[in-house]
């Protein structure tokens, strides 16, 4: 199953490529996995959402908050902080929201899908967590 929608969720991403185009939309959150990435159903279909440009601190020790710890000269409990924060911030914004508007501008190397998530009054939450300093931003190399 997860291989059949990795698989509709590529074609979409080829579509969109070829066309330069990005697909907006509807979808419900599902759950809040961290700062930056949510999980989102769209209809029957759910899929992990990445927030393009902003790259929140991780909420766990793992390899990659140590990087961070490093590459931030802070401590490790100071990134979980951070990343936990990120974290509740980003449940304040999406709070009592049933349907957030999103726009999909393609898919990472994880398979996961990245775009902007909308919320009250077309607010754009990757925006308001990188202009509040939640977390920094982020670029992908294609």
């Amino acid at each position: 199953m997860k291989k059949m929608i990795l698989v509709l969720f590529s074609c979409l991403f080829l579509t969109l490529s070829c066309y330069s185009q990005e697909l907006t939309g509807f979808a419900k959150v599902n759950k809040i996995i961290d700062g930056d990435t949510v999980e989102i159903q769209l209809k029957e279909t759910s899929a992990k959402f990445r927030l393009v440009g902003i790259d929140c601190f991780e909420t766990s020790k793992n390899y990659r908050a140590y990087k961070q710890a490093y590459l931030n000269k802070m401590g490790i409990n100071e990134v979980i902080f951070k990343g936990c924060m990120a974290k509740s911030y980003l449940n304040n914004m999406l709070y009592g929201i049933k349907n957030v508007k999103i726009k999909i501008v393609g898919i990472d190397k994880y398979g996961r899908l990245l775009g902007v998530i909308y919320g009250k009054d077309n607010l754009n939450i990757n925006q308001a967590l990188l202009k509040h300093g939640i977390c920094p931003s982020y670029v992908y190399k294609k």
